[in-house]
């Protein structure tokens, strides 16, 4: 079993986004111990855009139980991503 997303696995995930969420917003953020969930509104649907570092991506619409109060780094990806528009998704690889 895989630990880390390689350079190519990165690749083929934001190509899927990209086709996925293109055009949606950003509802709100969320951190559930090691997961970030960012909550997207798409045309034809909302999803849940789940990260765990360095191990997995994914979109569900389970609905994660979420804590009353948000972590420091929540609130500032919330400041600066909450109702912003999905324009494209692309791999930053150095």
């Amino acid at each position: 079993m895989k630990t880390q997303l390689s350079n190519i696995d990165v690749f083929a995930v934001a190509k899927e986004l990209n086709d996925k969420l293109c055009d949606g917003f950003i509802d709100n953020i969320y951190e559930v111990k090691d997961l970030l969930i960012i909550k997207i509104r798409t045309r034809e649907v909302n999803r849940n855009l789940v990260i765990e570092r360095d191990s997995r991506v994914n979109l569900t619409n389970y609905n994660y139980p979420v804590p009353k109060y948000p972590s420091q780094y929540c609130s500032s990806l919330r400041k600066f991503l909450k109702n912003r528009r999905i324009l494209e998704q692309s791999p930053l690889i150095l």
